[in-house]
């Protein structure tokens, strides 16, 4: 099982934060201990699916403040004074 110091030491490497020797020490276990290429490249994919969803919610956000500004009749002036600065004249 994982310890915190061991997940602290995977994001380390994998965000390249370890010192030199620290990083070469980290890829020399990397070579002897197979479920340690395992937790690492679990890590990895974790911190992509974090990433993904992320980026999901950002969009997601954006798209919902777009819709309102854009036809709540509250935000009129917002809208009209957005729509002559991007129209040609």
């Amino acid at each position: 099982m994982k310890t915190s110091n061991d997940i602290s030491q995977i994001e380390k490497y994998i965000f390249g934060k370890l010192p030199t020797s620290s990083r070469l020490l980290f890829e020399a276990k990397l070579l002897i201990d197979p479920l340690l290429n395992v937790h690492v490249e679990m890590q990895r994919k974790l911190y992509s699916i974090i990433r993904v969803s992320g980026r999901r919610k950002i969009k997601s956000e954006v798209s919902r403040v777009h819709q309102t500004l854009f036809t709540d009749p509250s935000y009129q002036t917002f809208q009209k004074t957005t729509f002559e600065l991007f129209s040609k004249k």
